[in-house]
């Protein structure tokens, strides 16, 4: 009877009810509301820890912001001043005298361009991205000829197949574009780096992927890749900050995408994310 009662069959019990049966029936009531409390207590604990991250995440952008923007002054004086020191005494500065100067303006401009890219991850935090059509063709056509230079001295070739209109914020999805190619020349190997975007469908929406040949990573650290500050090599050998792809998966987890990567050391490297369809072509 418990058992029946349990599994929702009340209308089929005979009634009246016999003391067996009410018995049942109480128990299979209470623990309904018992279970129902219980989810109800737990809700509420979660959406109190949702605003409580909420609050934290909005804490920590503005933080990162603020103290970005008040590094940014000071290193490009310590640049700016610099460089006119290197200037003004250069023809009594001893070699190792130069390298010293040398060290300063590289330090401080390693460190505005990380001061820039914090700036940026805290701005992506901040409001919602825009909604409008965007042709991924055409913007990876303007992205490539901002690119063209270091394109050209690494002698890479970059391709895309057709590629189709997505629904974003043009800026942000150029940013995207932009990071992943450059990190797919960048990260060479010794044969000339060859790019290829390329596009598929994926239901409501578009899969991207961004194709290299250069040196690969280990599968141990796809998970972590995407988190900020994470390098796998020196600087002396790649340089950059760590944030690049911490700004593409923000951009595309903005845009209600995901992103992951493919690869194996000496095999390249697949960096592919999903971003809405156009509304029209769906």
């Amino acid at each position: 009877v418990y058992k029946g009662y349990s599994h929702g069959a009340v209308d089929y019990i005979v009634k009246p009810f016999v003391p067996d049966v009410l018995r049942a029936k109480v128990l299979v009531f209470v623990e309904l509301f018992e279970k129902t409390e219980r989810l109800r207590q737990q809700a509420r604990a979660l959406a109190e820890l949702n605003r409580e991250l909420a609050r934290s995440n909005d804490e920590l952008e503005q933080f990162a912001a603020a103290a970005s923007h008040d590094l940014r002054e000071p290193l490009r004086k310590v640049a700016a001043f610099s460089d006119l020191l290197a200037a003004s005494l250069a023809d009594r500065l001893t070699e190792s005298e130069r390298r010293y100067v040398a060290s300063i303006v590289d330090g401080a401009g390693r460190m505005q361009r990380l001061v820039d890219s914090l700036l940026e991850l805290a701005r992506l935090g901040k409001g919602e991205p825009r909604r409008e059509t965007v042709d991924l063709g055409a913007l990876f056509d303007r992205v490539l000829a901002d690119l063209l230079v270091a394109v050209q001295e690494a002698g890479a070739a970059v391709t895309r197949s057709p590629l189709p209109r997505v629904t974003g914020d043009p800026e942000m999805l150029g940013r995207l574009l932009q990071n992943l190619i450059s990190n797919a020349v960048k990260f060479r190997a010794k044969a000339p780096p060859e790019v290829r975007v390329s596009a598929s469908r994926e239901g409501a929406s578009w899969r991207i992927s961004v194709e290299d040949n250069g040196i690969g990573i280990d599968p141990v650290w796809h998970d972590r890749l995407f988190a900020m500050f994470r390098r796998l090599h020196g600087r002396d050998r790649f340089p950059g900050n760590g944030l690049g792809l911490a700004l593409c998966k923000k951009i595309v987890e903005r845009h209600g995408g995901r992103i992951w990567v493919e690869s194996e050391p000496g095999r390249g490297a697949s960096f592919r994310f999903t971003l809405p369809a156009d509304p029209e072509e769906r």
